[in-house]
């Protein structure tokens, strides 16, 4: 991206954003480009992109975008880029199903950095509460959200945690 672009995102100024990409004649075409706005959490650029339908479109589907946000970030990143969609296209998160009938919640479950059964988590009570996923929502397995929750127990909890939160040291052993 050209620099003038980047400063925009960085300095995430939907104003700065739009005259940047017209200067420079860069197209707005590739999930690379998403990826740095929201890498960047440029939440005012990606707000502005969604409510004036840039998003989703050629670059990415609604499913896809939806399902990155609540997979790949933390609490404090995948909310306002969830929020914004549902914002402008209500009711949307709720619908979301992929190609094995998983909800958004199946995607907190996968994600790296929340703990979506922690009390602090802010991501599985924002699509449970007031996005509406369902937690009774069940995969291609015939398992619910809420009993895969509900059968952990407290160690499995606690190493989920720690593959999520602590760093991991392997010690690697010569045989001899």
């Amino acid at each position: 991206l050209p620099d003038i672009v980047r400063d925009a995102i960085e300095k995430d100024a939907p104003e700065r954003f739009v005259i940047a990409v017209d200067i420079s004649a860069v197209e707005f075409s590739s999930f690379s480009f998403l990826a740095e706005i929201m890498d960047k959490r440029a939440f005012n650029i990606f707000r502005f992109l969604i409510k004036n339908g840039q998003l989703p479109g050629k670059i990415i589907s609604m499913e896809e975008l939806c399902a990155y946000a609540a997979a790949f970030f933390d609490d404090q990143s995948s909310l306002p880029f969830l929020r914004a969609i549902e914002e402008f296209h209500p009711g949307t998160l709720k619908t979301i199903r992929d190609e094995w009938g998983r909800n958004l919640l199946w995607y907190a479950v996968h994600n790296k950095k929340t703990g979506w059964f922690h009390p602090d988590c802010k991501l599985t009570p924002f699509l449970i509460e007031e996005a509406h996923c369902d937690p009774e929502n069940k995969n291609h397995l015939g398992l619910s959200y809420d009993f895969i929750t509900e059968s952990l127990t407290c160690e499995q909890k606690l190493q989920q945690m720690r593959y999520r939160y602590a760093p991991v040291s392997y010690i690697w052993q010569s045989q001899k």
